[in-house]
């Protein structure tokens, strides 16, 4: 039931983009095949009409609903405590904070400080490149 529920959709989807793409279900059957293009790539295969970032979607949007002028609005999903840890932890905030506010923001300043030696880990393994991805890496031995 549920491999026939996936593959109802896969087929909606390729005739969703084949009447949008003026071309026939087979021929985009042919260009998907659960392969990934890239834009450049996709245009060219006529998937998409044109390359832009959110601000040229936007304007696309409005000159296709004929909109001449429009408000945007960002709205932002409030993290949960353990994406906005993760996203401390990956560097994105934790580690920009002078040290004369983390040390004035009590527990924000102990997790700094507990996480500071994670970072040089985390910066250290960024520079592995290993194909087979087989590492071994001794802290202590490092320290030294």
């Amino acid at each position: 039931m549920i491999q026939s529920t996936i593959e109802n959709g896969y087929r909606r989807f390729l005739k969703l983009v084949a009447d949008g793409r003026d071309m026939s279900v087979e021929q985009v059957a042919g260009l998907a095949e659960g392969r990934v293009w890239s834009g450049e790539d996709a245009q060219q295969l006529g998937l998409v009409d044109h390359l832009g970032g959110l601000q040229q979607a936007v304007e696309s949007a409005a000159a296709l609903a004929k909109l001449e002028s429009y408000k945007k609005y960002l709205i932002q999903i409030p993290l949960t405590p353990q994406e906005q840890f993760l996203k401390e932890l990956s560097g994105e905030v934790a580690w920009y904070f002078p040290a004369s506010t983390a040390a004035r923001s009590g527990i924000l300043g102990q997790l700094q400080q507990w996480l500071k030696p994670l970072k040089s880990n985390f910066e250290f393994i960024s520079h592995m490149n290993d194909p087979q991805g087989v590492y071994l890496h001794c802290g202590f031995c490092a320290a030294l």
